[in-house]
């Protein structure tokens, strides 16, 4: 039987879940921006920040939530718009909506910079305005969410496996110097980030 996933965010991310997995989910995607390259099952177009209160026709329960959020700018109220603001609106969207297990998408971002490998005791850095609006987000998701199983997936640096060659073979054409990786970056491509959720 095919799980129902509600994908708030559907973007990228969502379009490359929706390819690979038509046999197993029904995904309903909502997403503020332009239609995706791959529309899900269900799809509903919604600003959540100018049209909070547009009815959407959404199931009682779902068998997965999935969240993710992005800077309305990159300036700091750009990222507690994005952010904290648009968490408070997700979770008053599905209030009365109860998930057998939820995912939020956050970043590395909350961690300070470190030489040595992450993990979920590493220091957070509460200096950057970014790693505080993330972590404010996550916050809300897991206090408002009614969800039975809540897990929060810290990603960072994904990649878009169709770019990473242009890039590199770009660089090398143009003699600039090519700075090594950090070996504590996940290096996930994004088509893996969507077989991992």
């Amino acid at each position: 039987m095919k799980k129902n996933i509600l994908f708030i965010g559907y973007g990228d991310l969502g379009s490359r879940l929706a390819s690979i997995s038509k046999d197993d989910l029904v995904i309903t995607g909502i997403s503020r921006s332009l239609k995706p390259r791959i529309v899900p099952d269900q799809y509903h177009p919604l600003d959540w920040f100018n049209n909070s209160a547009q009815k959407i026709d959404l199931l009682k329960n779902y068998d997965c939530l999935i969240i993710t959020l992005t800077p309305t700018s990159f300036d700091e109220a750009g990222y507690e718009k994005g952010y904290e603001e648009g968490m408070k609106l997700i979770s008053k969207l599905v209030k009365n909506i109860s998930f057998k297990k939820s995912l939020l998408i956050s970043s590395t971002r909350v961690y300070q910079d470190s030489e040595e490998p992450i993990n979920e005791l590493s220091n957070i850095n509460s200096e950057d305005f970014r790693a505080k609006s993330l972590l404010e987000s996550e916050a809300i998701y897991l206090n408002e969410i009614n969800s039975l199983q809540k897990t929060i997936f810290r990603l960072s640096g994904l990649y878009d496996p169709e770019m990473k060659d242009k890039i590199f073979y770009k660089q090398v054409d143009e003699f600039q110097k090519i700075i090594p990786i950090s070996a504590n970056l996940n290096r996930l491509s994004r088509d893996q980030a969507a077989r991992i959720i």
